[in-house]
Formats: C-alpha cells, structure tokens, sequence
C-alpha cells in the first residue's frame, strides 16, 4: 500500500498547529507580548503572529528563530 501524500502533509500541519500553540502559552507565561518575543528572536510581529497560529507560510528556520528564544529544545517544547 502506497502512502498517501496527503497524511504528510496534515501531520505536518498538526506539528506546526501544536508548536505554535506551545510557542504561545510559553510567550505569555513569561508575560512578554508578541512585540517583545518578536523583537527578541529576530522577526517582526506578524511573522510570530503566523508562527504561533501554526501556519505553513514560515520557513522552518523562522520557526526554530522563534524557538530558539525560548532556550528550549523542540522535544522539550513538545513534552511542555
């Protein structure tokens, strides 16, 4: 049985969803707002905003900027 392309890309997508979801509530339990975090990993507002929504439009490497803030490996952000 041959994979479906498809369930790549919505396991993809449910990665991006929980990460940036993680990235958030990390976000707000250091009370930073989105300009500060934005600000401190090197990208603008909306490109965190994006990021934290879970959308597919970020690179990879903007996603791991903004993790990379948080001084926390990827494991770890999904075990959190």
């Amino acid at each position: 049985m041959k994979p479906d392309p498809s369930d790549s890309l919505v396991l993809h997508r449910q990665l991006l969803l929980q990460l940036g979801d993680r990235l958030r509530r990390l976000r707000k339990a250091r009370k930073l707002t989105t300009v500060e975090m934005a600000e401190r990993a090197g990208i603008s507002r909306m490109t965190l905003a994006s990021v934290e929504a879970g959308d597919p439009g970020p690179s990879m490497g903007t996603y791991l900027r903004a993790v990379s803030y948080t001084h926390l490996t990827l494991p770890t952000i999904y075990s959190v």
